[in-house]
């Protein structure tokens, strides 16, 4: 077993020798086993318990006898208490779901904190197999084939080389103490049902069955590889942006002999699920307009791409007088941007930003006065607009867009409806929404960073202008 465990950890690579890591352990034969030979193989480890309150005194006996274990071997331990219940209630997720969430934040919290390269749990061979049986069962893709890799970014599981039988037989011979949880021979579990009763049906049928599907795992895990590369280089073709915007081709995509699967891979890394990515794969050839969410973003079904943006997005709140260029963010109480004609003057109080009209505005305005000189050139920056002074009415406003919106269209004398201004230019539905407009009186003389309005654009016989710069 010793020799084992150490050539798999060279084998995979899991970590240097000089390396410190904590050890997940429950007080199970496996957590016990793991411990043991960390401590035969003189590698530098700690010991983390979790008490999920879940078993009432045994749970409590667990963590006595994980500190018990710590004092024997002379490393430090960590322990906390979870209210897991609880914590299933809040995040409406199944109690072994919610332990799972717990345990690895905290472990990470632990590694983080006190300097440890790595933490270990104390999966082995059988836990491969009946996650692979619980994936089939549940329904899975190929990387469900996978089982259980031996190291997930700073996690390692170095006793995937052992099977349940193998363990058993080392703790028996080495007179090994530990802790039996009651709960394992519960089968309202599912993995407890196929431990318990699917395996052993199947080790009738075949008794080589656990070989034969470890093989498997392992030809899907050198398929995967050159997936994954296959996905990286589709991932440059069909999508565009990054952080805060990410647009996905969809006659691209759709191209690719394996749209499915592509898109699932895309869409994973923002929390959204694999049923959900069924569903946006069936809206590929449907009408624009359809979302999608998960925890932390929306997707947007546009005409020929999907769009992927975050749900949050926070704006903090200034407000400066109009004697110099001045930047201006919107916010939960800005409202308006109002002065009185004609103070534009150093040091007038021409800025007033109230309300919460436009709660979430990520814009920052930025305006000037000047006269216009005979070398006045307009900028073509799409983000700068000007406007004759003279004919403006203030206070200026922004706010969102609404259905009946109108303007002029610089270069027509005829006033265009926003939604038909949108169609013509082709813009995306999820910015439609993230839209905002300048106005004068009840005109909007400026649809920020796109269009001004014809009326109010810099002629000849303009003598005052006001010059507004945007930043989204």
């Amino acid at each position: 077993m010793e020799t084992g465990f150490l050539s798999f950890i060279r084998k995979q690579d899991l970590f240097s020798p000089g390396d410190r890591i904590l050890l997940a352990v429950s007080g199970g034969i496996d957590s016990v086993v793991m411990t043991h030979l960390f401590a035969s193989a003189g590698y530098h480890f700690g010991i983390a318990h979790c008490n999920f309150s879940l078993r009432g005194e045994e749970s409590d006996q667990d963590e006595l006898f994980v500190k018990q274990l710590a004092v024997q071997h002379r490393v430090t331990i960590y322990t906390r208490r979870f209210n897991t219940e609880e914590y299933a209630g809040k995040k409406k997720i199944s109690i072994q779901m919610a332990a799972r969430e717990l345990r690895y934040a905290w472990f990470e919290e632990i590694r983080q904190k006190n300097g440890y390269d790595l933490f270990a749990t104390a999966h082995h061979r059988d836990d491969v197999v009946e996650t692979i049986l619980i994936n089939l069962i549940r329904g899975t893709g190929f990387r469900g084939l996978q089982g259980i890799r031996p190291r997930s970014g700073k996690l390692i599981r170095p006793l995937l080389f052992a099977s349940r039988q193998e363990i058993e037989v080392y703790a028996r011979n080495r007179k090994l103490r530990f802790r039996v949880d009651s709960s394992n021979g519960e089968t309202k579990y599912l993995r407890n049902r196929i431990r318990l009763e699917l395996i052993p049906i199947i080790h009738s049928l075949n008794p080589s069955f656990d070989e034969a599907l470890m093989g498997l795992a392992s030809q899907v895990e050198r398929i995967s590889e050159y997936w994954d590369m296959e996905v990286g280089r589709a991932k440059t073709l069909v999508t565009k942006g990054s952080g805060e915007r990410i647009s996905i081709s969809i006659p691209r995509i759709m191209q690719h002999p394996d749209p499915h699967d592509l898109l699932w891979e895309i869409i994973r890394p923002y929390g959204f699920n694999p049923d959900i990515a069924g569903d946006i794969h069936a809206s590929l050839t449907a009408a624009p307009g359809k979302r999608f969410f998960s925890a932390t973003h929306q997707l947007l079904k546009d005409r020929d791409s999907l769009i992927i943006v975050p749900l949050h997005n926070t704006v903090e709140l200034r407000t400066i007088p109009l004697d110099k260029p001045v930047i201006i963010t919107p916010s939960s109480k800005t409202k308006r941007i109002s002065h009185r004609k004609g103070d534009f003057s150093p040091g007038a109080p021409s800025i007033f930003l109230t309300g919460s009209e436009i709660a979430n505005c990520p814009v920052t305005l930025t305006f000037q006065v000047q006269t216009r000189a005979s070398s006045f050139v307009i900028p073509t920056d799409p983000d700068i607009a000007c406007f004759n002074y003279d004919k403006l009415q203030f206070p200026l406003t922004i706010r969102k867009w609404m259905k009946g919106d109108h303007f002029f269209p610089l270069g027509m004398r005829k006033p265009k409806k926003l939604s038909d201004f949108f169609v013509d230019q082709k813009i995306p539905r999820i910015d439609k929404e993230h839209t905002w407009l300048l106005l004068s009186g009840n005109d909007i003389i400026w649809i920020i960073g796109r269009r001004i309005d014809h009326r109010y654009r810099i002629t000849g016989q303009t003598k005052k202008v006001l010059m507004v710069t945007a930043r989204v």
